[in-house]
């Protein structure tokens, strides 16, 4: 009689767990789908409407990711020099124990973590779109894009020296109503981008050329 109680117990929290677990694939599988129609062209729309409020501006993010507690020489001049450029260096605040743990290898930077200093700047977007041409080149450590396909969750990718970076742009979703951020992923998102700093452009009669279509990703 217990073991079949039991049985019925843990019955009922897998199917629990399981119903959550396929609300939370659906919950995904729509979000994914919403935004492969696209992640930055309704920012332009949002903005727009919203009378060109200074809070409803898209704006972009350059941040660089440094993986190693103890970073190089090479990183080092990386950081400094971004520093010399405007970016806020910021570093985690660990506890000793774990610091501890940290050199002495028993704890180790993953896909998902990162325990080094990193570096934070807003950029115009024509100094963004600078940063996304020169992506691959090296020279900012390996480019994170995000694991989805849309938000900022990544698989940190890093070069030789433990560094990387990406390009984030934050808007006013018009679609959804609410404030939406996107890692620039490749270069269709950079075109997105394009399209939607024309349409702003031209809404405030700062661009003579024509608006530059925006091509849903097929």
């Amino acid at each position: 009689m217990t073991a079949d109680i039991t049985d019925l117990k843990t019955h009922r929290t897998r199917k629990i767990f399981q119903n959550f677990s396929n609300e939370t694939n659906s919950v995904f599988a729509s979000e994914a789908e919403f935004f492969q129609t696209g992640k930055f062209f309704a920012f332009a729309q949002g903005y727009i409407d919203s009378g060109f409020k200074p809070d409803h501006r898209p704006t972009f993010h350059v941040t660089v990711q440094c993986r190693d507690y103890a970073v190089d020489e090479q990183a080092k001049a990386l950081l400094a020099r971004l520093k010399s450029d405007g970016f806020k260096i910021e570093k985690q605040a660990f506890s000793k124990e774990f610091v501890k743990r940290i050199k002495s290898g028993e704890v180790k930077p993953d896909h998902a973590n990162a325990y080094g200093p990193w570096a934070t700047r807003e950029v115009e977007f024509d100094h963004a779109l600078r940063f996304l041409a020169n992506r691959e080149d090296g020279s900012m450590g390996a480019y994170q894009r995000s694991r989805y396909g849309f938000r900022t969750v990544s698989d940190y990718a890093y070069d030789a020296n433990g560094v990387g970076f990406n390009v984030v742009c934050c808007g006013y979703d018009a679609r959804r109503g609410r404030f939406e951020e996107h890692v620039v992923d490749d270069q269709y998102d950079v075109e997105e981008l394009c399209a939607m700093m024309s349409e702003i452009r031209a809404a405030l009669g700062d661009d003579d050329d024509d608006v530059v279509a925006f091509r849903p990703r097929l």
